[in-house]
Formats: structure tokens, sequence, C-alpha cells
């Protein structure tokens, strides 16, 4: 009975028969007046250490199916027994094994425990009996079981509780648990137990998260992987604590992972289980979330994290969840640049994404990272935007936009993805023009006018399709995209990145087009770009594409000139100003104010004073 632990319990045959039948806590057949007499004897005891024997024989009745039924006093006598016979390890084992029924029974019986000090009492078994890996397990068990922890495969599981995780804390429980661990490291069944207990104690805060952390927690965690890993309950364990103490991805952490040697472990450990998918998708998820620092994302890739995760896709294509975390790994891979997006590409990474999002088509969480892979693979690689294009990446990611129109990420990243496949050439222009991509980027520009991603890249599009294109330009004009790019000036003009992707858009669209330069004109097109430029003076990149773009509205258009004299003049000077010491900047203005002047005496007249001025 002290060296069974609870965990293995529904593995025990006498056992396993009854366990069926208690998903809702121990019912038995048998009666239970027989361990009810015994506790009313330790109950009524004047020496509760003559009855270690006592808490056996209870242990072994529960074992063969009895219920507990446990008061409160009794629980209290359960707990001042195992306290005098702290010494008998048997006993002790036992005495523990009846608290957690007693919890299993009745998940109220939980604060009992707690505050008659059972926790306090585990933690201080483990030191007192240091070199005993049967105590240190038992222990362990009881501390995840006194915290969150279901107990056996077919009982219901204790609510997660938040004081019992700061009670174990407050007792040094963490840091008994990583002493035992350190102290047994080849016993595989304390280092599963242990994981359970530390990850129980660290809890969902990350005043205890870190506290585990301190302690050795994730030290302890990779070297059970190295030590067990073949072992499915030691491996998902491990993964569970290892995930816990991630966090949400935290930039310190992460490099701690990665100089521990974790990810080496997770992977190794991944491939003793590969067609595990639950353990495939707990490892998949650490090593997306290790990603995402480039240090990592080296670590994992000299490791063979390309093949990996190709394999990992390849052999759970069934699940969706695991699709999302290896798209998003291999976006995170892909930042390491033009050499790994090519390996990815060379292992079917590229066909393996498209794969993903087709079969998870209405998924939106598959779409998303399957969009931001296919942009973060594209990117300054023309032969892997080749490859996008020949699996008719664009029309396809049209398709996700308009199927996903209401999710701001799959908005988001589609439309990025979109920019880098249309700027390679003007045969992609007319890919996404068939596709109607100039309607779903006006949509998204719509539904999300607060997102500067999406403003900001929405805006850069239609700058792209309005390119040398007057089809496009009249299309953009008739589907109200004039109006959509003065909406985003408006709603973020404090955004300087939407602005100047605002105002290159607006200068594209009327670049010998007398009807767009008119109708940006009536919507104040002119004054909110001379706005920007003096609101954000700093920005080279806006105040060069406002001169460019005021040039452009005054193209041949007497109205525009009128109405641009005199604070567009000014702004197009002041910026010359700010940057005299660059010909291309200076270039630029000039032909912006010959613009303004040409064929209009009071522009010109005006232009040559602010000159004279300077």
């Amino acid at each position: 009975v002290a060296s069974r632990t609870q965990l293995d319990w529904s593995e025990c045959p006498t056992k396993k028969k009854s366990a069926k039948k208690q998903k809702c806590g121990r019912k038995s057949k048998k009666s239970d007046e027989l361990i009810q007499y015994k506790l009313s004897l330790i109950e009524a005891s004047n020496n509760p250490g003559q009855h270690g024997f006592t808490l056996m024989m209870i242990a072994e009745e529960i074992e063969e199916g009895y219920a507990v039924n446990c008061s409160p006093s009794q629980i209290k006598a359960v707990i001042s027994c195992i306290k005098h016979v702290m010494k008998d390890t048997c006993a002790l084992a036992c005495g523990a094994m009846i608290l957690q029924v007693a919890i299993e029974e009745d998940v109220a019986n939980l604060d009992i425990v707690r505050e008659e000090g059972a926790i306090d009492l585990m933690v201080e078994c483990m030191k007192f009996h240091a070199g005993d890996a049967d105590v240190q397990s038992s222990c362990c068990i009881a501390l995840a079981s006194y915290i969150e922890l279901a107990i056996g495969d077919y009982l219901a599981p204790v609510p997660y509780q938040p004081k019992s995780a700061a009670r174990a804390r407050q007792a040094g429980g963490a840091e008994a648990v990583v002493t035992a661990m350190k102290r047994f490291p080849k016993k595989r069944e304390l280092q599963e137990c242990a994981c359970a207990a530390l990850r129980s104690i660290g809890g969902d805060q990350e005043a205890g998260v870190e506290r585990v952390r301190n302690a050795g927690g994730i030290e302890v965690a990779i070297a059970a992987l190295r030590n067990h890993g073949k072992n499915l309950k030691v491996a998902e364990q491990a993964f569970s604590l290892l995930f816990s103490l991630w966090g949400e991805g935290e930039m310190q952490t992460c490099r701690m992972f990665g100089e521990a040697g974790a990810i080496e472990a997770i992977m190794d450990t991944m491939l003793m289980h590969k067609m595990r998918g639950e353990l495939q998708l707990k490892g998949s998820i650490l090593l997306t979330v290790a990603s995402s620092t480039l240090q990592n994302c080296a670590r994992l890739q000299k490791h063979g994290g390309v093949e990996f995760v190709m394999l990992t896709m390849r052999n759970h294509h069934d699940m969706w969840a695991l699709q999302e975390v290896s798209c998003k790994t291999f976006a995170n891979l892909a930042l390491l640049g033009m050499p790994t997006q090519d390996a990815i590409r060379t292992v079917g990474g590229i066909d393996a994404i498209e794969s993903a999002m087709k079969t998870y088509g209405k998924v939106a969480r598959v779409q998303e990272e399957g969009c931001r892979a296919l942009h973060c693979l594209a990117n300054s690689n023309p032969v892997n935007t080749d490859r996008i294009l020949e699996l008719d990446g664009i029309p396809k990611i049209i398709g996700t936009m308009k199927v996903h129109r209401k999710n701001v990420t799959v908005q988001m990243h589609g439309i990025k993805a979109l920019n880098v496949l249309i700027g390679v050439n003007k045969a992609s222009q007319l890919l996404a023009s068939e596709a109607d991509s100039i309607k779903v980027i006006l949509a998204a520009l719509k539904a999300f006018v607060r997102n500067e991603e999406v403003q900001k890249d929405g805006t850069f599009h239609l700058a792209l399709m309005a390119d040398g294109n007057p089809r496009n330009r009249m299309a953009i004009r008739n589907a109200g995209g004039i109006e959509a790019i003065m909406a985003a000036m408006q709603a973020l003009p404090c955004q300087q990145d939407v602005q100047y992707a605002a105002i290159n858009a607006l200068g594209v669209l009327a670049r010998s087009d007398k009807e767009n330069q008119d109708k940006i004109r009536g919507a104040m097109g002119i004054e909110a770009i001379v706005a920007a430029m003096r609101a954000h003076s700093t920005f080279a990149l806006l105040l060069e594409a406002g001169c460019a773009a005021l040039g452009h509205l005054c193209e041949s258009n007497r109205e525009n000139q009128e109405r641009v004299r005199p604070e567009g003049i000014k702004a197009v000077i002041t910026a010359m100003r700010l940057h005299k010491e660059e010909a291309d900047f200076q270039r630029k203005g000039s032909v912006a104010l010959e613009s303004m002047a040409r064929g209009n005496e009071e522009n010109r007249k005006k232009i040559d004073g602010l000159l004279a001025d300077a």
C-alpha cells in the first residue's frame, strides 16, 4: 500500500473494475461500517501515535472498494495521527491516501485538510524522509491532489485551489519537490508525480510560477524528459509543467528555456511518441512559444526543426490545432532569413500550409496562422513567392478573407500576405483583381476602422493595386476607396504609419487621373495631407509621400492648384528645408512645386516668394 501511488490506481486489477463506476466519487456496494469503526477509534484516542497500523488497515480496505465518508472531525483526527506517526513511512503514505479519498468524495473536505495543516505536513514529511523515494512520491501525489489534479483515470478532478497552492508555496513545497527530483533522477514514478505537483504548486499566478522557476523547476522538468522521455506519463506531466512555467512567451523566460536545453529535450521526446496526438500537440505548442525569439529559432533549426515540424504536420493532418501551431512555428522559423525559408519550401512546408488551410477552411485559427506563415515565407523570397502563386495562393487567401470577414486577425495577416505576393509583378496584380481583392480589402477597412495594422496594410494594398493600372484606379474610386482612405486618416491621426500609407495611396490614385484628383479634393484630401505633414514633420517618408501626393493632385488640375495655395505650398517647402541635404527628396519636392505652379501665375509667385525668404 505504501509504495502504490494513486496515479496508478486505475491500473490495479482490484481497483480497475470498481473505479469505472466512480466518476463522481467513490461508491461501494460494501458496507463502510468497518472503516467508520476504525476512524472512530482514531478520533476517540488520546494517543494518535498508536494508530499507525489502523491507518494501514483503512487504506487497504479503500483499495478493496470501501467508501470512507469521513466527517470533519475524523479528517482532523487522521491528520493528527499522521503527525504522530510521521516516522513510519508506510503509515504516512496510507494517511495521505485516506485524505485524498476524502477529498474525492467531497471537495468541501479540502478546506479542512488545508486549514488543519495537511499541506504543510506533507512538505515536512518530504524534508524528514529526504532519502526515501517512496515517501517523496506519496507526498508529491498528495500535494498535487490537495491543489487540483485528478487522481486516477476515472475519478472526478478536484477544482484548482489557489489557497492550497499558496499554502504549499509558503511551506516550501516547490523547493522540497525540486530537491526530491534532483536526489532521485532515475525514479520514474517520482519524476512523474513531482512534475504534477510542481505544476499545481505554481498555479496560474505569476508569483507562483516565478517561485517554481526560481526553485529550479525548468531544469528538473528537462532532466525528467532526458531520463524518462520514453515514458508517456512522464512526458505528459513534464510537458504540462514546462508549459505552465513558460506562461505567455515572455522573452526572458524563452531565453532561459533555450539555454537550459528545453527545445532539444522536447523534440527528442516527441520523436519517441510520434503518433501520440495529444502529446505531439503539447510539444508543438511549446516549440511554437519557444520560437518567439530568434536565438531559439536558431536552436530549433539546428536540431532539425524544419524537418521535424513537417513530419508532425504529415503524421497528424487530422488535428487542426496541431496544424495551426505548426504553421505558426514555420512562420517564426522563416524570420531567420532566406536559407531557412528555402529549407521550409524544400521539405514541402508551403504545400503543407496550403493543405491545412484547405482542409480546415472554416477554422479561423488555422487560417490566421496559415496566412501569417505564407507572408513570412514569401517576404523577400522570389522562389517561395512563385511556389505560393503556383498553388493559387492569391485567390485562396482572398477566399479565406471572405469566409472570415469578421475576424480581424485573418484580415490582418491575409492583407500582409497579399501585399507581398502582389508586389512581385503585374500578373499578380491581375490575379488579385480577378479575385475581387479590392472589394475584400475595402470591406476590411470599413469593418476595422480603428485597427492600425488593417488600416495601414489595407491602404497600402490599394496603392499596389492602383499603381500603373487605370482600370483598378477607377474600380477603387467607384467602390468607395477614396472615402475609406480618408476615414483611415481621420480615425488614426496620431499613427504615422497609417498616415504615410494613406497619403501614398492618395498620391498613386491621383497620378494622371482627373476624376480621382477631383474626388480627393472633394473629400478634403488635400487638407488632410497638409495636416499630416505638419503633425508628423519628423517622419521623412511621410513628408516625401506628401510632396509626391500634392504634386500628383495638381497635375493639369487648376482647381487643385487653387486649393493647395498657400498651405500646401508651404508644407512642401518646409519639408524640403528639413531635408535639404537629401538630393532625392529635393528632386521630388521640386517636381511637386513645378506641378503646383505650371500654368498658375499666382502659385508661381507664392513659391518664388517663399523660396526667396528661405
